[in-house]
This record gives C-alpha cells, structure tokens and sequence, in this order.
C-alpha cells in the first residue's frame, strides 16, 4: 500500500524530449559540434548530466552550460506537453488521497512555469528542482517530509532515478515513456516496470470484485460489441535504418476493439456515452504515432495497444500495422493483440 509518491518530471509527467533535443543541438553548434539524432541523444544523455556533459563538451565549465542552456531553452519550451494518462494518474492520485511532490533535475523556474500551463501544479505538495544528484537529494526529501519508506514510491524514467530510490530505500516504479530505453531501465532493476502511466493507475488501482454471471436477459440485452477500424493513416517516423526515420511516414492501422460489458449499452441507449467513441480513438492513436520515433513497427503496435487498453472499456484489442516499403510487395507489417488477463499482447 502506498500513501506518498515521489515523481520525476521529465519523460515522466510532460513529453520536453523534443525541446530538450533541440536546446541541446543549439548548445553543441553554438561550441561548433555536430547536432545529435534523437536516438543519438537517448543513448547518450544521463544523469547526473554533469557526466553527459564532460563527454560532449568537457572543455567548457558547467556553470557556463548551465547559463547557456537556460537562455536558449525558452525558444523551444512551447513544445513541452503532458504524457498521455498522466493527468488522469495524478486526478487517480489525488481521489486515493496520496501526499504528491516532485523530484526533478530541471530548472525550478522552467518546472513551476511548465506545471501552471499544464494545469497540474496544485496537485503537488512539494517541488523540489534543480537537483543535481537524485541518489543524494531524495533520502533527505524522504526525512524533510516525514515520509514512510515502506509506503513511498519515486516513480522515474531514467536509471538514476531508481538508483536514487533505492539510495532512499523507497519503491522504484519505471516508465518507459521517457529518456532511457527499456534495456537501460533494466539495468537499474527497477519493482516494477510500466509502459505508462495509465498502466500504473491500472496496476495501483483497487481490483474490482468478479462480475455477477450474466442471465440469458442479460446476454441477449448486451451482445458482445466489436468496434473496428479500418485502414487508418499514421505519419510516424519508423524504420531501422536512421534515414527512413529521418521523415514521417505512412503506416496504415487496422484495429479491432472488443468493448466490456459496460460499454455495450449503446445499441439499447442510443448514446455514444455508452460505447467507445471510435473517433476519439482515432485521433488518439494518430497522436501517439506522431510523438517521437521508433525502429520497429512491432514496438508501435505495442504502444498503441497499450494506451488503449489503458484508456478506454475494452477487454481485447488486435492492432495490424502494414507498410508500403518492400518492392515487389503490396505491403508488410504485423498484427498484435490483447486480451484483458493477459500479461502481454501476443
């Protein structure tokens, strides 16, 4: 049981990969470097980024980067958003009656303007920013906020955060919505390991008790609903190789969403309350297509599916994603799906 949760703020609650990407390819042209591929930078990048730093630009004192950093970072800051589900996490968090704070190495200027805009300040108790070493910060924080270890969790994207957990000897929680990638992540053996944040309300939320047995009435009033949809146009930036992701293109989706029994009121009803809005969905999965770029069409498919199961009442989802890359092929692609129960989509 937890009762206080400790979040980090970038890759964690608002998506600044891409403002961060680019003040950071500022900094490096400015000093007469080569400007880094968002994986490039993924792989990199660390904290504390004093370390990042020394490898990219050792010959110029931090205290200068910092300055440099921080007047180039505003032209780029509009571009700083909320990860999908997590105000939805934070409203979950707040009806559980948790206690809230954030740990974060950015700007506490940059954070506290970002938070307002966003909408999400008031639901934490505490910031605390511009904290250089996590592992050494958090165990005070833990002392300074009379908070219990053992109901405590710091829930981070980058493997500094759940080696600063673990220096506090709270619960580490990842995401993989952020800086580090899954097999860094797994390098600091994290409790538990989510893909976002919906997943975690998911996982913290209290189980429901089984469902009462449908009558024949029952069955007969509800049937089963199965909302599909069909050839989908996705501008993703995908593909192995770095240049095919170097532009957006076309993946073309096929989804097929199995609704749970409480949303399958809508043939009775009339009432798109009642069932899952096909064409939120749409613009849901085109959203989440267009953030960031992947490698594999297998990975898109698994984030879509993830999202939506995280998001809406449905007890399965089968996702097909097709490419016109090959020649002498009409297309290729994958299908993935999920049922409700299962720990993975197959």
């Amino acid at each position: 049981m937890l009762n206080a949760l400790i979040f980090d703020w970038s890759g964690t609650l608002v998506n600044d990969l891409p403002p961060v990407l680019e003040t950071t390819n500022r900094l490096l042209k400015h000093h007469g470097r080569t400007p880094m591929s968002e994986e490039e930078f993924r792989t990199t990048f660390r904290l504390p980024f004093k370390g990042f730093y020394d490898e990219v630009l050792p010959e110029i004192p931090l205290e200068e980067l910092e300055e440099q950093y921080a007047s180039l970072f505003p032209q780029a800051r509009s571009q700083v958003s909320l990860l999908p589900h997590a105000d939805r996490f934070l409203e979950f968090c707040r009806r559980c009656r948790w206690r809230l704070f954030i740990l974060s190495s950015a700007r506490k200027s940059f954070l506290v303007e970002q938070a307002k805009s966003l909408g999400i300040l008031h639901y934490f108790e505490e910031i605390h920013a511009g904290i250089v070493d996590k592992r050494i910060a958090l165990p005070g924080i833990i002392d300074r906020h009379l908070l219990d270890p053992a109901t405590t969790a710091f829930v981070g994207d980058m493997e500094h955060d759940i080696d600063a957990a673990k220096a506090a000897g709270v619960h580490g929680i990842a995401v993989l919505t952020g800086y580090d990638s899954p097999a860094k992540l797994a390098r600091s053996n994290p409790e538990i390991v989510v893909s976002h944040l919906g997943r975690l309300r998911q996982l913290l939320a209290t189980p429901a008790g089984p469902a009462p047995a449908a009558t024949t009435a029952d069955k007969s009033a509800d049937p089963e609903l199965i909302i599909r949809i069909r050839g989908l146009e996705l501008k993703t930036r995908i593909g192995v190789p770095h240049e095919e992701r170097s532009s957006p293109q076309a993946v073309l989706a096929d989804i097929d969403l199995t609704t749970s029994p409480a949303a399958r009121k809508s043939a009775s009803s009339d009432d798109i309350n009642d069932t899952v809005d096909y064409h939120t969905v749409c613009d849901q999965v085109t959203a989440l297509a267009a953030r960031g770029e992947r490698r594999l069409v297998e990975r898109l498919a698994r984030e879509i599916i993830d999202d939506l199961a995280a998001s809406h009442p449905i007890t399965a989802a089968t996702v097909t994603l097709r490419k016109n890359i090959l020649p002498n092929t009409e297309w290729v692609g994958v299908t993935s799906s999920w049922q409700a129960g299962a720990r993975e989509p197959t």
